[in-house]
């Protein structure tokens, strides 16, 4: 898989490279610190990006759940589960959602 460059992540490195060993300190504090596990919040983080029609977003986090094996079924699953409330209010405005197809497209990228 090639990886999508540059990240947010990245961006803040060529920036402020302490900022952004910072906030990927932050990130897995705040991971550390509740009752879920990684792969959990990852899933939330992967259905609320395809809520909001945020592709490069979760390309990044669905890369990162392939990356800590887990199966193509539970991501999908999760990253469905964003459509249970689909909510075209949300920011962004009308149409903003990954639809389904677009989501399947991205779904279908990932390992098997």
């Amino acid at each position: 898989m090639t990886p999508l460059n540059p990240t947010p992540t990245t961006r803040l490195a060529e920036v402020s490279p302490e900022g952004a060993d910072t906030f990927r300190k932050l990130r897995e504090q705040m991971l550390q610190s509740g009752p879920l596990d990684n792969t959990t919040c990852e899933l939330i983080v992967v259905s609320g990006f395809a809520q909001l029609g945020w592709e490069s977003s979760f390309k990044i986090h669905a890369r990162r759940l392939v990356r800590a094996n887990v199966a193509k079924a539970v991501l999908q699953h999760g990253g469905h589960g964003a459509f249970g409330r689909h909510d075209r209010r949300l920011p962004g405005g009308p149409g903003a959602q990954m639809d389904r197809r677009a989501l399947r497209r991205n779904m279908s990228r990932f390992a098997d």
